[in-house]
């Protein structure tokens, strides 16, 4: 079974509390989750810094702007959305070499569907599962998937995968959420519990710069795979 891990530095924890906050905010009202990402996101290596900089302060602009509607700014910042979905595309890529895979797969902590959309448009003959433990992100993300073939949504919780048969995952995917799994560890001990033999999980995850953080992260990564 291979782990692969991968380690995303933010340019600024400014994109992340404003996620957060819009987070709060969806599972208070019941946001319907159309186009909402929960991630920092990939900025395009190939971009040029000043444009960068432009599509960083015109996102900040609007959020200031806006600061009790925070996810629905998210949700309409076309660059903001590139970011997330290169992000999720490089986790998906990083283990699925094959287009044309059918085996079933689990997405944990899927969030309101947008990266089970662009699964299944990149992967369309997969046994796709997503799973969050928030019920109001469970039930957005049944309304976005409803009626796509091999798509379903489901409660559950990351550190106990007990629902699923045993060696029944080809992949396992954990998109910037095992921060928040108490502990993670428990996760990586269920996850390998419904891979098959041979399967491969894929992370990605948020890696702070605070020196505290930084030696828990490497303790970690030292047990556990190369961060």
């Amino acid at each position: 079974r291979i782990l692969s891990l991968s380690s995303l530095f933010p340019p600024t924890y400014s994109i992340m509390s404003a996620v957060k906050k819009g987070a709060t905010k969806c599972m208070d009202e019941s946001y319907s989750g159309d186009g909402a990402w929960m991630n920092l996101g990939y900025k395009d290596v190939n971009m040029d810094a000043k444009t960068r900089e432009a599509n960083l302060k015109n996102l900040f602009d609007k959020l200031i702007a806006n600061p009790d509607d925070h996810i629905n700014v998210l949700a309409k910042d076309e660059p903001y959305k590139q970011d997330c979905q290169r992000l999720a595309t490089t986790m998906y890529d990083s283990t699925m070499k094959n287009k044309n895979a059918a085996g079933p797969v689990l997405d944990v902590g899927c969030g309101y569907a947008s990266q089970s959309l662009l699964f299944h448009d990149k992967f369309p003959k997969c046994q796709y599962t997503g799973i969050n433990i928030g019920q109001a992100q469970v039930e957005a993300g049944q309304k976005r998937v409803a009626g796509l073939a091999g798509v379903e949504i489901k409660q559950a919780s990351a550190t106990d995968l007990s629902d699923f048969e045993p060696n029944h995952f080809s992949n396992v995917f954990a998109l910037e959420c095992a921060f928040h799994f108490d502990p993670r560890t428990v996760f990586l001990e269920e996850a390998m519990k419904v891979l098959q033999p041979g399967g491969k999980l894929a992370m990605m995850d948020i890696i702070g710069h605070k020196p505290l953080w930084a030696d828990r992260v490497n303790k970690w990564g030292y047990v556990y795979g190369t961060i």
